[in-house]
C-alpha cells in the first residue's frame, strides 16, 4: 500500500468525527503509523455556544474553561482507544478557523493522510467539518480521506472490498490508478475502474442535434479497451478489476457508480483535464467528498499538487 507514516485526525468531537477516527485507527493499525488526533479551540468571539449566562464570564476566564474542557475530551478520546495498539498524539491548537490550522499542522508535522469526518457538529460554525474538510481536500499536498457521518455510535468501519477509481485516461491516471492497485492488493478488494464520458456541451442547431457518438462512434468501446490497456501497463499487486464506461455528469454518475457497486472506498484524484473525454477533477473531487455515501481517498502527489497555498493559521500548538 501507500507510504504511510502518519496520520492526522481532526477531531469536533461529534459523531462525524467518531466515524472517520474508526478508519484513522484503521490505516494506523495496517501501516503501523502514528495517530495524531488535532482538535481546534476557537478564539475569542469565534465560539456560538456561548450565551448570555456565558457572556457574563470574563473572556480569559471562558478561554480557560473551553481549553480545559478540550483538553479533557482530548484525554478521554485517547484513553478510549489505548487498547487499540496505537500510537496515539492528541494535539490541542487555537484559531478562528480550523481548516487553515489542519493544513498548517499536517504540512509542519510531515502528515502522509488526513482522515476526517465530512459533517460534524450541527448548527456550529467552527465546528462544523462539511466546509472544512472540502478545503482540506482542496489544500493539503498530502492524502486525504473522507468519511461521511453516521447516526449512532461509531462501529468497526466494514471491510474495504471494492474500490471504485474514477480515471479521465489522461497522464494523471496512471499514478493514481498504481496507488488504487496499491492500496487493493494491501486490503484484499477488488477494483472499479471508471470512466465518465461526458455529453456533448452544446448543439450545433435544434434540428440536428448531435451526440457524442456521432462525433466518435466506438468511444465506448476505446475507452474500455484503454481502460484495461492502462491497467495492465500499470504495475502493481494482482488484484481482480472490473471495467465502466458510462455517460453523465462525472460527479453525480461517480456517486451514482459506487452505490450501484456498493463500493467500500472511492479512490479519486483532485484534478485531471479538461476536454470532451476529460472532465476536470478539481471539483469534481470534492462534489464526491460532500455527496458519497462511503469513504473517499483523494490521492495528492506531484502530479495532483494543489496549487493554492495554504493560509496561515493562528495560534500555537500544545501537545
Amino acid at each position: 500500500m501507500l507510504p504511510i507514516q502518519s496520520i492526522l485526525h481532526p477531531t469536533d468531537f461529534s459523531e462525524g468525527a467518531a466515524a472517520a477516527l474508526e478508519h484513522a485507527l484503521h490505516l494506523a493499525r495496517r501501516h503501523e503509523a502514528d495517530l495524531h488526533l488535532l482538535h481546534v479551540v476557537p478564539g475569542l468571539g469565534e465560539d456560538p455556544i456561548r450565551n448570555a449566562f456565558d457572556a457574563a464570564v470574563e473572556d480569559n476566564v471562558f478561554m480557560r474553561q473551553l481549553w480545559a474542557e478540550a483538553d479533557a475530551q482530548m484525554k478521554a478520546l485517547v484513553e478510549a482507544h489505548r487498547d487499540r495498539h496505537v500510537s496515539l498524539r492528541r494535539v490541542l491548537a487555537r484559531g478562528p478557523a480550523a481548516g487553515p490550522i489542519i493544513l498548517e499542522y499536517a504540512e509542519a508535522e510531515a502528515i502522509d493522510v488526513i482522515v476526517m469526518g465530512t459533517h460534524g457538529r450541527r448548527g456550529l460554525r467552527h465546528l462544523l467539518l462539511g466546509s472544512v474538510a472540502e478545503e482540506v481536500v482542496h489544500n493539503a499536498a498530502c492524502h486525504v480521506m473522507t468519511v461521511r457521518g453516521q447516526e449512532g455510535p461509531a462501529d468497526e468501519p466494514r471491510p474495504i472490498q471494492r474500490i471504485l477509481v474514477p480515471l479521465d485516461l489522461s497522464e494523471h491516471s496512471a499514478p493514481l490508478l498504481r496507488a488504487a492497485r496499491e492500496m487493493a492488493g494491501g486490503y484484499g478488494a477488488e477494483l472499479r475502474l471508471l470512466h465518465v464520458i461526458q455529453p456533448l456541451p452544446f448543439s450545433v442547431s435544434s434540428m440536428t442535434p448531435l451526440s457524442i457518438y456521432d462525433l466518435a462512434p466506438r468511444i465506448r468501446e476505446e475507452a474500455q479497451a484503454r481502460l484495461q490497456a492502462l491497467f495492465e501497463a500499470t504495475p502493481g499487486p494482482d488484484v481482480p478489476a472490473a471495467y465502466h464506461v458510462v455517460e453523465g455528469h462525472p460527479a453525480r454518475t461517480i456517486v451514482q457508480m459506487a452505490a450501484q457497486e456498493e463500493a467500500d472506498l472511492i479512490v479519486i484524484a483532485p484534478r485531471g483535464l479538461t476536454g470532451v473525454e476529460r472532465f476536470v477533477l478539481g471539483s469534481v473531487a470534492e462534489h464526491v467528498v460532500r455527496a458519497a455515501a462511503c469513504p473517499v481517498f483523494v490521492v495528492k502527489s506531484e502530479a495532483f499538487a494543489a496549487t493554492d497555498a495554504p493560509a496561515e493559521a493562528a495560534g500555537a500548538y500544545e501537545k
